[in-house]
């Protein structure tokens, strides 16, 4: 059988993320209650502030349209200073205090929601989300914490790039460009790097009952060892970057100025939000289905490795090309040709072989 192309099992990877993604709604739609829980819990004080800033101003609907920065001065001024000792508006009390609070346990959410999704999709989807959150939730905080460590220090890293760079050059292009363009730009790919390390450390905590510190240090050789995992992160990464800024588009595009056209906008855009959780679900089960095909790949030669320096420590003889399974030394699939292919041929076969 001629071997399968890397377009090919790239696409066998990301439909076995879509069709997990379908075969489990309920898990992308119990992210998106969470999700849509928390961010409504943290837009009601935000509305009453906006509220209370705008009034009868009557800019309320402009604002809705388009960015007018001399509003949203005086907004801020009006938050700011709302009470006659200078102090913040008692909506931004409240709002800061739900986000002091929101904030970690929505990362605690999402360290345990992710083993839970990757114990949910492996397997064709027969295991549960809520075990793997009981199982594996303890090992996914410790992994999380050194990537939240490594993450803050990278942004902070291109910051002091970009502005080594424009106080080099000292133009007003220079410093536009660093700031406006380079920062956000190499942000974003240097924390999607991260990203992709982190997904497979938490899939070795899973998949594999790795530690988190064993599991870490997978995690940030995958893409070195096995480059096509960049290749399956950068077709999710793109579907959920699209997702992410539609629904800010579709604000803009769509004229809500009836309720009929903003119940209808508000309808499109939860849609959206649903799906970009069914991608999440879909972007850990082709990330997962990757692992498994390099795990799969790789772990006989490693058995046998293991095997063959077992046997010359105890024996003291080099048993380097001696087949262990055959006890003549041959091979019983090349014997005898009514047998099945030895593990070499099983490795190579459609569906098991990872991307180059």
């Amino acid at each position: 059988m001629a071997e399968r192309s890397t377009q090919q099992r790239l696409r066998d990877f990301i439909a076995a993320g879509i069709a997990i993604a379908k075969q489990k709604p309920g898990l992308a739609l119990l992210l998106y209650l969470v999700n849509g829980l928390v961010s409504l819990v943290v837009a009601m004080p935000a509305f009453f502030a906006l509220q209370r800033a705008l009034g009868d101003s009557g800019w309320g609907k402009d604002l809705a349209g388009s960015f007018n920065l001399p509003v949203w001065t005086d907004i801020w001024n009006v938050l700011f200073q709302a009470d006659a000792d200078g102090g913040v508006a008692p909506e931004i009390k409240i709002l800061t205090t739900l986000l002091f609070f929101a904030i970690p346990l929505m990362w605690l959410w999402k360290a345990l929601a992710s083993v839970g999704v990757v114990n949910a999709v492996r397997d064709n989807g027969m295991r549960g989300f809520w075990s793997g959150v009981g199982r594996y939730g303890g090992r996914a905080i410790l992994l999380a914490l050194p990537w939240f460590l490594i993450s803050l220090i990278a942004v902070a890293g291109v910051g002091f790039a970009m502005s080594l760079i424009a106080s080099t050059i000292r133009t007003e292009k220079a410093v536009y460009w660093s700031f406006t363009i380079g920062m956000p730009v190499l942000s974003i790919l240097v924390l999607a790097l991260l990203d992709l390390m982190h997904d497979y450390g938490r899939i070795g905590i899973v998949a594999r009952e790795e530690k988190a510190s064993k599991a870490f240090f997978n995690g940030i050789s995958m893409p070195f060892r096995n480059p096509g995992a960049l290749a399956v992160y950068a077709i999710w990464f793109f579907a959920g970057l699209v997702l992410l800024v539609l629904p800010g588009f579709l604000d803009t595009w769509m004229t809500s100025g009836t309720w009929i056209g903003l119940i209808a906008l508000i309808v499109l855009q939860q849609l959206l939000m649903v799906l970009r959780s069914g991608v999440t679900v879909g972007w850990f089960g082709s990330e997962v289905a990757y692992f498994e095909a390099v795990r799969f790949h790789d772990e006989p030669l490693i058995a046998e490795g293991e095997l063959q320096s077992g046997v010359e420590a105890r024996t003291g003889f080099d048993v380097s090309g001696v087949d262990a399974s055959s006890p003549t030394g041959s091979d019983p699939a090349a014997d005898n040709p009514k047998q099945p292919g030895n593990v070499a041929d099983w490795r190579s076969g459609p569906g098991h072989e990872p991307i180059a």
